[in-house]
């Protein structure tokens, strides 16, 4: 077999690997396939086939691509992403064996901590290399937690530096505490410890943050400009938030992006009333709730529900052993008919685990088994472009289903 052949055969094997190993986890469901060759070309490493259809090419001058696709289209961030970490490997690599698996975890950091914000990058992966250590360290003696508030608009320098402590022994439990965190600037110096405003138990204030309720306070914290914090959980988790948003996490291993704008936007839609667009939102932030506890739940919103009946029959029987009486009987003894949207995010979590599955109607009303009927409050006719179905997979990861042929899929 000819030299150059074998070699190159020996590159699409390993960026394979790597795009399966490294890049993929990154995203949210992603389906990775090829080799193909395309028929031009490319300008970039990375270029859009579809809005749901990314090509990653071999190389800046190879035609030969593998295709990254999904349900819900990539947005913009992730391309971009996903095109800097596979620069900084190819420029790292020969092509001919995997990077060092300890570069490649770098190389994600690196390009996360830019994301999170560019000037102060190198502080930001400083920090996580500081938190990997100690999570090597909680899992040898007690599980640690931490966490820092970083105010990116303050620069002038203090006596007292982050780094130069961070291998003390006592220094992490400065923001150790659940309502606490350890501020500082941008150069790591530190600027004292700050309580976190409890905002967990304020209905309308949680509603806003796109984060697990359990770090919600934490997330809330981020909401003023030029602010953003990083968080070690006693799982050995590390977090990242800006904007009221938990925008990267790094468990097992692995670190994974939350687009939760595309996320969204995905279940959104111009046409939805103000109700509607409340009770959507509250499953999007229930499912996000599930996901980081590693729990599996559907939560389905649709506008007819009794018009399913037979459907959601066969969905009660494969989801749970308890009967469909009992659990009507629980929802209603729980909710006392509050709609899910009014309902705290620890309840509605809840009630999800206790199910499996939920199903609204598309104001919010559980729907209700009796006589064949949904206790209906949208008034709306017919109409499965309002349907939407939110799936969490036991791994954490989010499926949106909005099929009008099979809008039950997700369950």
């Amino acid at each position: 077999m000819n030299t150059h052949y074998e070699n190159r055969e020996r590159e699409i094997v390993v960026f394979r690997e790597m795009l399966d190993r490294y890049i993929q986890p990154l995203t949210s469901q992603s389906k990775l396939s090829g080799p193909y060759t395309d028929a031009v070309t490319p300008l970039q490493r990375v270029t859009y086939d579809t809005q749901h259809r990314l090509k990653i090419f071999l190389s800046k001058k190879s035609r030969i691509c593998f295709v990254m696709q999904r349900r819900m289209p990539f947005s913009v961030e992730e391309k971009s992403l996903i095109e800097e970490i596979v620069g900084m490997l190819h420029e790292a690599g020969d092509g001919m064996a995997l990077p060092d698996a300890r570069f490649v975890q770098e190389s994600i950091e690196r390009v996360a901590a830019r994301f999170m914000n560019a000037r102060s990058a190198d502080m930001i992966f400083q920090l996580i290399q500081v938190y990997k250590k100690w999570a090597v360290k909680s899992l040898e003696r007690e599980k640690w937690t931490h966490t820092i508030g970083i105010y990116l608009n303050k620069s002038a320098r203090s006596a007292c530096n982050f780094f130069t402590l961070s291998d003390e022994d006592n220094v992490h439990t400065m923001g150790s505490s659940k309502g606490t965190l350890l501020a500082m600037n941008t150069w790591g110096d530190i600027l004292g410890i700050e309580s976190i405003i409890p905002f967990s138990e304020n209905h309308r204030k949680v509603q806003e943050v796109y984060a697990p309720i359990d770090v919600a306070d934490v997330a809330f914290w981020t909401g003023t400009r030029n602010r953003m914090a990083i968080m070690l959980t006693e799982k050995g988790e590390i977090l990242l938030f800006k904007n009221r948003k938990l925008i990267f996490v790094y468990a097992f291993s692995q670190w994974q992006y939350f687009p939760h704008t595309l996320l969204v936007d995905e279940i959104f839609d111009k046409r939805h009333s103000k109700d509607e667009l409340d009770v959507r939102k509250a499953a999007y932030l229930t499912s996000l709730d599930m996901a980081f506890h590693g729990r599996k739940a559907s939560i389905g919103i649709l506008s007819q529900p009794h018009r399913k009946n037979n459907q959601l029959r066969r969905v009660h029987s494969d989801t749970g052993s308890t009967s469909r009486k009992s659990q009507d009987a629980l929802i209603k003894s729980i909710t006392h008919d509050k709609k899910f949207q009014n309902l705290s995010r620890k309840i509605r979590a809840e009630l999800c685990a206790m199910t499996g599955t939920l199903i609204l109607d598309t104001g919010g009303a559980f729907y209700i088994g009796s006589k064949d009927r949904a206790i209906s409050s949208s008034g709306s006719g017919p109409d499965n472009e309002k349907d939407v179905g939110i799936k969490v997979n036991g791994l954490g990861i989010l499926e949106i289903y909005k099929n009008r042929d099979i809008p039950l899929a997700f369950a």
